[in-house]
């Protein structure tokens, strides 16, 4: 059986798929839109008071209040989520008292 054009008179189906998909808004990052905690430094870095810098390719979305946790790796995620509660508030004291230090943000 043959595709019949929806809508378009002409295109196929995958034809308007892809029409639409390349229509979405992307960032350059290829991270979505979103809340990124912590400037997108590996969390679990703050909850040691490191800064480490990470692309954000691996990420954690909290689902109590929707931000998005960076990590350099899936071993460091997982590790950050076993007490995620705990580790959140370490790493944020860490990097507040990182950022009055050095009068940023």
């Amino acid at each position: 059986m043959a595709w019949k054009p929806i809508g378009m008179p002409g295109r196929s189906l995958t034809t308007v798929a892809l029409l639409l998909i390349s229509a979405l808004p992307v960032q350059s990052e290829g991270v979505p839109k979103r809340r990124i905690a912590l400037d997108g430094q590996c969390a679990l870095g703050w909850v040691y008071g490191h800064r480490i810098l990470t692309d954000c390719t691996v990420t954690w979305l909290d689902p109590h209040n929707g931000e998005t946790f960076c990590f350099t790796t899936r071993t460091a995620r997982e590790r950050f989520i076993r007490t995620s509660g705990e580790n959140i508030e370490r790493a944020r004291a860490h990097y507040q008292s990182a950022t009055n230090a050095t009068g940023g943000d």
